[in-house]
């Protein structure tokens, strides 16, 4: 039985996990040591595969050297648990998951992501963080079909 988890690194991103269909998500947590104590009650199973998104920065962004640490440790975690992982550009996993939406900017991707989770896993209200991160998952899971 597989665990898939997707980390949307942002400080409004979110950590998501999909076991047996049932999806669960929370808001990223702003201490490592919430983050490390979350992410390690995740990955006990053998089978977990990780999904993580790329960070970049951009010119004029606020905050990109908090946002590079926590993409980073959140890296090491994995890494250092020999936790299956990737790591995927946004493109990448918004093209396979967002498939059939219309083109659109920013936002107007924020909001499918939204209505997809929610589609596919019956989300109720949730940040477009934990959207990001619930589909995050639901691309490794079907990578690994």
């Amino acid at each position: 039985m597989n665990i898939f988890i997707g980390i949307d690194p942002g400080k409004t991103g979110g950590i998501a996990s999909i076991k047996e269909g049932h999806a669960a998500t929370v808001r990223m947590p702003e201490l490592d040591s919430v983050i490390r104590d979350t992410l390690a009650g995740l990955v006990k199973d053998p089978e977990t595969f990780v999904v993580i998104e790329k960070q970049q920065g951009r010119p004029n962004m606020r905050g990109v050297n908090r946002l590079m640490e926590h993409f980073g440790f959140l890296r090491g975690l994995v890494s250092a648990w020999r936790v299956r992982h990737i790591i995927v550009a946004p493109k990448d996993w918004q093209r396979e998951t967002l498939r059939g939406m219309p083109e659109t900017d920013r936002a107007g991707r924020k909001k499918q992501a939204i209505e997809i989770a929610d589609r596919l896993f019956a989300t109720g209200k949730i940040t477009d963080g934990e959207a990001d991160a619930l589909l995050l998952a639901e691309y490794g899971r079907r990578l690994e079909r």
